[in-house]
């Protein structure tokens, strides 16, 4: 019953057993990226295994899973360069070497060997199911099974040498291990019968066969040996235990992985919290921005009801400039007929005119001295930079003129005053003028005050918005031409009185 590459590959195909191990085993080979024994001669293989990726090899990444298979509790990403680069190249060479000799699996062949002594078994046992094939059916199914199955691997194994698969040496191990779940099945359903035939008439046809090219027939005897040392220790399912223990570490390595994920977790919660508490402090600084907004839209209110006042102020002036046009007629008629009086008085007393003429002149000097002193104050207000306390400022100011205006109506409508009164009226002035320079003096000690709030206000302008420094500009703009007009025509009432 011979079959051909083509009919042992269709009797693989139609029976599919382990289809999915072996494109698990596959994708694990792939990883290794190693040609397969007898492929190559030694040097290049050496020379791939002990040669860094960069230049050609592999020698990282199989460093790293040598250490691993070493280190139960070690990944192979968790080990550093230093490490890596200290294992010794036989000793990777070794590992790499005892791989392909199925270490993992419950075997003692390289995949090449192991595959050329069940392709021999199975021509063997064809030969005994076409003595007995009744006998023998099921034994040469399982025969074929491994056979074709350890072909399939050392057919994937042959990888290219370009290729660079990432694949971690856990995987490796459990599909190895799944390997071996497929071998141990195939030997596990043998019955008695085909124990006694491997033992007895197989070994004994295949050291004829291997005899006929191994003069010594050394090989045939070690390939034999090991076989049946197989055979002895595992087909009391001695495997499953192995693959138990793969299976706890496995369980192991994950439980330690899922540890290391709760605690990045726990990690990305509190930055998650830390994150929180900065938005929470960017929160209040809007909140703090938005009730600067506030403070600021009610000084623009403010500034709009002082404009209504001033507004309503000037209406008073005008109607006050009615009633001084009025008076001024009156009183420039009286200042006529007083200075009569002192044409005649300076005719009868010209001492007296003397000395009154002295005391006009120096008044005189002083209220130009106060004009100039006014002067500099006014220039003093103007450099005032605070906007709540200039316009208080101002209203007192205002508040200040309207009694002044009211006295100076009260003082023209006197007709009956005479030139002493007019002279205790200048008097009068002189008391205004010291009542103002000590208003300045006041208002200097504001300002000094003034000034260190707008010291400790510039630090906190510079953090506003160029927006919010450009409104304040323009609040201190009009501001400041409110203080124009209101010093304008303080200067103007004060021109009138003198």
């Amino acid at each position: 019953m011979s079959r051909s590459e083509e009919g042992w590959m269709n009797l693989y195909e139609e029976n599919a057993i382990e289809q999915n191990i072996v494109e698990e085993y596959t994708k694990a080979f792939d990883y290794y990226n190693l040609p397969s024994m007898g492929e190559v001669s030694q040097e290049n293989r050496d020379f791939y295994l002990e040669t860094s990726i960069e230049e050609g090899g592999n020698r990282e990444n199989l460093a790293r899973e040598h250490l691993a298979s070493k280190n139960d509790n070690r990944q192979s990403e968790d080990f550093d360069e230093s490490e890596v680069r200290d294992v010794d190249n036989r000793e990777l060479i070794n590992y790499i070497q005892d791989l392909e000799k199925g270490r993992m699996l419950p075997g003692l062949f390289s995949f090449k060997s192991s595959w050329d002594l069940l392709e021999q078994t199975a021509e063997i046992y064809e030969d005994a199911v076409d003595r007995d094939a009744e006998d023998y059916s099921e034994i040469m199914q399982d025969i074929v099974d491994i056979r074709d199955f350890e072909r399939e691997i050392a057919s994937e194994y042959e990888s290219d040498e370009n290729s660079d698969t990432e694949m971690d040496l856990m995987r490796i191990q459990r599909d190895i291990a799944e390997g071996g779940r497929v071998w141990t099945n195939a030997v596990r359903d043998t019955t008695d019968t085909f124990d006694q035939y491997i033992k007895e008439d197989l070994f004994g046809s295949m050291i004829g066969q291997i005899a006929e090219h191994d003069e010594d027939g050394s090989y045939g005897e070690e390939i034999v040996n090991k076989l049946e040392q197989y055979i002895d220790n595992h087909v009391e399912y001695n495997i499953e235990q192995h693959l138990t223990e793969n299976v706890d570490g496995r369980i192991t390595d994950i439980e330690q992985t899922i540890q290391t994920q709760n605690e990045n977790i726990d990690t990305i919660i509190d930055e998650v919290g830390v994150l929180e508490g900065k938005i929470t402090a960017l929160d209040n600084l809007t909140e703090e921005v938005e009730n600067f907004y506030g403070i600021l839209d009610n000084h623009n209110n403010q500034l709009g009801i002082v404009t209504d006042s001033i507004s309503d102020l000037e209406e008073r002036l005008d109607n006050c400039d009615d009633h001084l046009d009025k008076l001024e007629t009156g009183l420039y008629d009286h200042i006529d007929e007083e200075i009569s009086e002192l044409e005649e008085g300076i005719n009868s007393n010209e001492s007296d005119i003397e000395k009154l003429e002295g005391r006009v002149t120096a008044n005189d000097t002083r209220i130009r001295s106060n004009r100039g002193d006014l002067t500099t104050t006014m220039s003093d207000v103007e450099e005032l930079q605070s906007t709540v306390s200039a316009l208080s400022g101002l209203e007192d100011r205002f508040d200040s003129l309207e009694g002044r205006v009211d006295l100076a109506e009260m003082d023209i409508s006197d007709n009956g005053s005479r030139l002493d009164n007019y002279q205790n009226r200048l008097d009068g002035v002189e008391a205004s003028v010291s009542d103002i320079n000590d208003t300045l003096g006041t208002h200097e000690d504001r300002f000094e005050h003034l000034k260190e709030n707008k010291n400790r206000r510039r630090e906190k302008e510079t953090k506003l918005a160029e927006t919010d420094r450009k409104a304040i500009e323009e609040y201190k703009d009009q501001t400041q031409k409110l203080e124009e007009e209101m010093n304008k025509g303080l200067r103007e009432i004060i021109s009138d009185f003198f």
